[in-house]
């Protein structure tokens, strides 16, 4: 498959190669500009203007076996990210209608190297005004890419102008911390380390992962980042026991 196309205020170039299983052997995409306020699809569905403009760039080569020769790179950014106003529609028949404000989410930025069948998200931000997150972790390719395993760990912060700005946000903050307080589920006190970060996760099937917010103030995620710790030196695991 090959397209190159004006789209959306932007430009977009993508070469692919699809067996007629739906496996994708091989992909390069070039997209550049693309204007995220200028999509229908995605005001339709969320309700309210999402903004931005959009580049990505990358290729991906899946070898003889994805899960263990995928290799390539992809880069994303978000310029001058926003969200609302409007009304939130994805869960309007469970908690009622939701107004949205204006949030500046700034620059959304990041990479994900692919070796050996597995990508790791390198300095994934959201750098805004109004909020601020990362996400970090492994992506397993799967030949039929929306299969793909996610296995992520991330942390969101909305900032105080913004919630000094939006009193509805901070009672909503408020409101679903005390709605789960008295449980052993997840809440937002638990979700919120000493820096007002609130972690979570993101794991399973790329086409529909399954988000949850951590339980121990962002420790496991912080650990897990912070890798396995250094060996002993080979001096000191046979000096043998002291005294």
């Amino acid at each position: 498959y090959w397209v190159d196309a004006d789209l959306y205020g932007g430009s977009a170039s993508v070469v692919a190669t699809v067996d007629p299983a739906g496996n994708v052997h091989y992909a390069k995409v070039d997209v550049s500009g693309v204007d995220l306020a200028k999509i229908p699809l995605a005001v339709q569905r969320l309700g309210f203007p999402l903004g931005g403009k959009l580049n990505v760039g990358g290729k991906l080569d899946m070898g003889a076996n994805p899960e263990k020769d995928a290799d390539g790179d992809l880069k994303i950014e978000v310029k001058n990210m926003s969200v609302g106003p409007g009304t939130l529609k994805p869960y309007a028949a469970l908690i009622g209608k939701l107004e949205v404000p204006s949030i500046d989410l700034g620059t959304l930025s990041g990479e994900i190297p692919v070796k050996q069948g597995k990508g790791t998200l390198q300095n994934l931000k959201l750098d805004g005004k109004d909020v601020q997150a990362a996400l970090a972790g492994d992506v397993y390719v799967r030949g039929k890419l929306p299969l793909s395993r996610l296995d992520l760990d991330g942390w969101f912060q909305p900032m105080p102008a913004l919630l000094q700005r939006e009193k509805t946000i901070q009672s909503a903050l408020d409101l679903a911390d005390s709605l789960t307080a008295l449980g052993n589920g997840p809440s937002l006190a638990k979700a919120k380390d000493e820096e007002g970060h609130y972690w979570f996760s993101l794991k399973g099937p790329a086409q529909m992962p399954i988000a949850a917010l951590a339980r121990d103030n962002g420790k496991r995620a912080k650990m897990k980042a912070s890798g396995p710790p250094a060996p002993s030196s080979k001096n000191e695991k046979d000096e043998g026991p002291k005294g």
